[in-house]
């Protein structure tokens, strides 16, 4: 217990992985229950569009671009925030490696390298990426909860923060390319 911090900063810790947990599989219906409230909710979804929509809002959703490529080394799909959609914190950024929700410092860097130019500073980008790849081509054995992992191949990423720019730059009117 020494180690807990205050209830309101737990309550977010556990809507933060709510969250993820929601985002990760959009076509199950998901409650949470704080002290025997409702807290969230996230009925089912058909797609990720649909979840991101009912967790954070039409708004957020009207806001977001879609993110499509289907390379046979490395599939991404998501959404990323128009560059006038910025947070103070990063916690609206969520990376989904072959299903698994992860934290990655090349991922994180590759989505601020795309967002370089656009963002005032101080600002962090939102973002819901699903990369899926090879299990050969990703060391999942970095952290003991699976929490991170390693590419064996980093050019992959460069691909990844390549078409987030070129989609970033579609939404202010530059044809979209992927390499």
């Amino acid at each position: 217990l020494k180690f807990l911090k205050q209830p309101s900063t737990e309550a977010g810790h556990i809507a933060h992985c709510f969250t993820t947990l929601a985002l990760a599989a959009p076509a199950v219906h998901m409650t949470l229950h704080l002290n025997g409230r409702l807290h969230l909710q996230a009925p089912a979804a058909a797609d990720l569009g649909e979840r991101l929509e009912r967790l954070f809002g039409a708004e957020f959703h009207e806001q977001v671009l879609p993110i499509a490529d289907t390379a046979p080394d490395l599939q991404v799909c998501g959404y990323i925030a128009r560059a006038t959609l910025h947070r103070a914190t990063r916690r609206q950024q969520f990376f989904f490696v072959n299903g698994r929700a992860v934290q990655n410092r090349v991922l994180s860097r590759a989505l601020y390298e795309a967002y370089r130019t656009l963002l005032p500073r101080d600002r962090h980008p939102v973002a819901c990426l699903f990369l899926s790849l090879s299990a050969s081509e990703v060391d999942v054995n970095v952290h003991p909860q699976k929490s991170e992992v390693r590419f064996r191949d980093p050019r992959l990423i460069g691909r990844l923060e390549e078409g987030l720019r070129l989609a970033l730059g579609a939404a202010r009117g530059v044809e979209p390319v992927w390499a």
